[in-house]
C-alpha cells in the first residue's frame, strides 16, 4: 500500500529526499542568499566605479555640506575635541588610515559593505518570517537595488550605517529564534542593539524597544528554564551595556553638557 502510494506520487519521494539530505537543503538555502548578494555586489561595484570619477567623491571637501561636517567631526574626535559616536569613530579612523584625500573612499567602501550586510539581513528576515524562498529573494533584490540607499552609502553621512544597524536589530527576533536563544547569539544581539543608539539619538527608542521585547521573551522562558535562562538574560544585558559604558567613558573625557550619556552630541571641549 505504501509502496503503491510512493509510486503513484513521485513528488512525495523527492520531498522526502530533500528533507533527509541536509547538504542539499543547505545548498538550496544558500542560493536564496547568493542571488541577492550577487546583485548587490554588482550594483555596488558599478556605483562605486562611477562615483570614483564623479565630483560627488569630493563633496566632503565642500564647506557647508553635511558630508564635510561629519568628516570634520571624526577628525575632531580623534584629536579629543569632540564627543564620541560610532560614526565619528568610523570617519576618524578613515582619516587616520587614508588621509584627507582617500578618507571618503574608505568610508564609502565600508558603507557599501554594510549595505550588502543589510541585503543579507533582509533576505534572512523575510525567509524566516514567510518560509518562502521566492519572497526572500525578491526582498533581497529590492534591498540590493534600492538606489537611495546606495547614494547614501556613497556619501559620508551616518544614515547608511544607521539603516544597516536598524535592519540588524529588526532581524534579531528571527535570529535568536533560529539559534534557540543561545548565549553566543544573545551576546551578539546585545552588541547589535546598542549600535542604533550609539549612532543617532533617534535610534534610542528602537534599541530599547527590541531590548524589552527580547527580555520579555527570555523572562517567559525563565519560568521553565530556571537558572540557565537568567544567565542568558545577564549575557544579553551585559553585552548591551558594555558598548554603552565604553561610549560613556569617552564622553566623560569631554566637557560637554550631559557628558556621561552615551548618545551622540555636538559638544566640544
Amino acid at each position: 500500500m505504501s509502496g503503491s502510494n510512493k509510486a503513484a506520487n513521485p513528488q512525495c519521494t523527492n520531498r522526502t529526499r530533500l528533507c533527509n539530505n541536509p547538504a542539499h537543503l543547505l545548498k538550496s538555502r544558500a542560493l536564496v542568499y547568493f542571488f541577492p548578494l550577487l546583485v548587490a555586489l554588482v550594483c555596488n561595484l558599478l556605483a562605486f566605479a562611477d562615483w570614483l570619477h564623479s565630483p560627488f567623491r569630493h563633496y566632503h571637501l565642500v564647506p557647508g555640506l553635511d558630508m564635510m561636517t561629519h568628516m570634520d567631526y571624526g577628525k575632531r574626535f580623534l584629536e579629543g575635541r569632540m564627543s564620541f559616536s560610532v560614526y565619528r569613530l568610523i570617519c576618524g579612523t578613515a582619516k587616520l588610515i587614508g588621509g584627507e584625500d582617500n578618507a571618503s573612499v574608505l568610508v564609502a567602501g565600508f558603507q557599501l559593505l554594510t549595505g550588502m550586510a543589510a541585503t543579507f539581513i533582509c533576505t534572512f528576515t523575510v525567509l524566516h518570517l514567510t518560509r518562502s524562498k521566492m519572497a526572500s529573494i525578491l526582498a533581497g533584490f529590492f534591498s540590493a537595488t534600492y538606489s537611495t540607499a546606495i547614494i547614501y552609502e556613497l556619501s559620508t553621512m551616518p544614515e547608511a550605517f544607521f539603516m544597516a544597524a536598524s535592519c540588524a536589530v529588526l532581524s534579531l527576533p528571527q535570529l535568536l529564534a533560529s539559534k534557540k536563544y543561545s548565549a553566543s547569539s544573545l551576546a551578539l544581539a546585545g552588541v547589535l542593539l546598542s549600535l542604533p543608539l550609539l549612532t543617532r539619538f533617534s535610534g534610542t527608542l528602537l534599541s530599547l524597544l527590541f531590548l524589552a521585547l527580547i527580555s520579555f521573551r527570555l523572562i517567559r522562558k525563565a519560568k521553565t528554564g530556571g537558572k540557565t535562562t537568567w544567565k542568558k538574560m545577564l549575557c544579553l544585558l551585559s553585552s548591551f551595556l558594555v558598548p554603552l559604558a565604553f561610549a560613556s567613558f569617552f564622553k566623560s573625557l569631554d566637557k560637554c553638557l550631559f557628558r556621561f550619556l552615551p548618545f551622540p552630541t555636538h559638544g566640544t571641549s
